[in-house]
């Protein structure tokens, strides 16, 4: 007899609770029978399942999920409490602790929100490593290590729970908005670098979100829309930028409590809690969540930012679905060109051919990288200056983060436009405007947009460009004289 056929149920069921992907789990039953005829038992696959689950998203991770799901539905059923009975905090604190949370088992409501919210989780987790899986090369996975996947992770399901007391049907919601009560119910249970981490990551969601919708970033209230609505927002605000007034209007609860967006907490709560904290400047021994050794190939090419913001290049342009958007285009033109009406209306009728879909065309960005920003012609000479500019040596392949992606396409866009009129809109040649780019009059005065052309810089500027080229060349000039004599 197999020594399998006499170890006990239980133990065979221990045994699967150990494997930490289902692959090996169903490897397992298939090579044996009594594992088969085991695990397949309805109730037996659902309770290896979990803890197989639970042991992939790594236990500390599950039981800060876990609190985030236990307490909010505690909510619901939570009374006011009568004299001599516990707070809604003195409970919290006994019943709920990410210590102890896994020691009753999940049930299968809890397991289904668990692992929806997972799946946000490490989508969220993709955007922060802005970086996608390749396409081409489908191994190839993000730079966090393990430990700083974990602490984004913990992160992000701590947020829930922040989203959780602070949005509407808290029995604390009024309360919530107190730095103290905060600190109590929610601060409290964190070292000082896991609410460093917090505040860091809503820091990074503002940013997600802000691009997606700059609408709600002059509101003076997208920091607490973000904290109140929680990860599962940010993740269909970058996903559907289209809709992001409606997602983020949607959203409930203590949204207009702070315009600051509780950025203060960090520094206040840390020293309530007896660390030193001068100048608002992070306490020495925090660090952030990416702390890899540093990886020379993926950092943006012209400020060499890393991890923590997204970096894009020609692989990864067709997923930019932020505010880079064909019906939006027209608002990436330099200056007041952007204004002009006449201009606007030639240019979304041209643009609408480079797109298949409403998000940021991706075969236009090869054309604005290829685009030479000095004079071609002699006609350009009259509106182009002379010398190259700020990405002239940036190509498609290079990685740009989402600053240095927005200033190439604002200063490359207008020329590839002034380029594409010409070659395809003969009869809209003008005479140059003076003031350019600038031109105030071009904003309002319709007739005045149409009888130039705006699509060049001022004649001032470019007056001085040659100015200082020439002074430039006469400095060389006297200084090779110089050698040869």
């Amino acid at each position: 007899m197999s020594p399998l056929d006499r170890l006990p149920v239980e133990l065979l069921l221990e045994i699967l609770k150990l494997c930490d992907t289902l692959a090996t789990v169903v490897a397992a039953a298939q090579s044996h029978r009594r594992w088969r005829n085991i695990y397949y038992e309805k109730e037996n696959k659902d309770i290896v399942d979990r803890h197989v689950f639970v042991n992939r998203i790594g236990r500390r991770v599950a039981a800060a999920a876990l609190c985030g799901i236990r307490i909010h539905a505690f909510m619901s059923t939570f009374r006011d409490p009568e004299p001599g009975e516990p707070s809604f905090v003195e409970i919290v604190r006994e019943r709920f602790s990410e210590a102890s949370i896994l020691d009753e088992d999940i049930t299968a409501a809890e397991f289904s929100i668990l692992r929806e919210r997972v799946r946000v989780c490490e989508k969220l987790e993709d955007i922060y490593l802005h970086r996608r899986r390749n396409v081409r090369h489908p191994d190839r996975m993000g730079s966090l290590s393990p430990a700083e996947s974990d602490a984004f992770r913990l992160t992000v399901h701590r947020l829930w729970l922040f989203s959780s007391f602070s949005r509407k049907g808290s029995p604390i919601l009024n309360a919530f908005s107190k730095r103290e009560v905060r600190a109590a119910v929610f601060y409290s249970a964190y070292t000082p670098q896991e609410l460093y981490n917090i505040h860091s990551v809503i820091d990074w969601m503002y940013h997600v979100v802000e691009r997606c919708d700059w609408y709600y970033r002059f509101t003076g209230f997208l920091r607490m829309q973000i904290i109140v609505g929680g990860p599962e927002v940010v993740l269909k605000v970058h996903e559907c930028p289209k809709y992001s007034r409606e997602i983020l209007g949607a959203v409930r609860g203590l949204v207009k409590a702070d315009p600051d967006g509780w950025a203060n907490d960090i520094f206040k709560v840390l020293m309530q809690f007896g660390g030193r904290v001068v100048s608002r400047e992070v306490p020495a021994g925090i660090v952030q969540i990416v702390v890899s050794p540093e990886i020379p190939e993926f950092a943006c090419g012209r400020c060499a930012a890393r991890p923590g913001l997204r970096l894009w290049n020609w692989e990864n342009w067709r997923h930019a679905q932020l505010n880079l958007r064909i019906d939006s285009l027209s608002d990436w033109l330099a200056g007041n060109l952007k204004h002009n009406l006449h201009e606007r209306s030639l240019f979304m009728g041209h643009a609408s051919f480079y797109h298949d879909d409403q998000t940021m065309p991706h075969l236009l960005l090869p054309d604005l990288f290829d685009e030479d920003p000095r004079p071609t012609c002699k006609r350009e000479e009259k509106c182009l200056l002379l010398g190259p500019d700020e990405f002239d040596n940036i190509e498609d392949t290079t990685f740009l983060c989402d600053a240095c992606l927005e200033q190439m396409i604002k200063s490359r866009l207008w020329i590839w436009w002034l380029r594409t009129k010409e070659r395809d809109f003969p009869s809209e040649l003008r005479v140059d405007c003076p003031d350019g780019l600038e031109c105030l009059q071009q904003s309002y005065d319709r007739g005045h947009a149409a009888s130039f052309n705006h699509a060049c810089h001022s004649a001032r500027d470019v007056l001085q460009a040659r100015i200082q080229a020439r002074i430039l060349e006469e400095k060389e000039e006297t200084e090779v004289e110089a050698i040869l004599r």
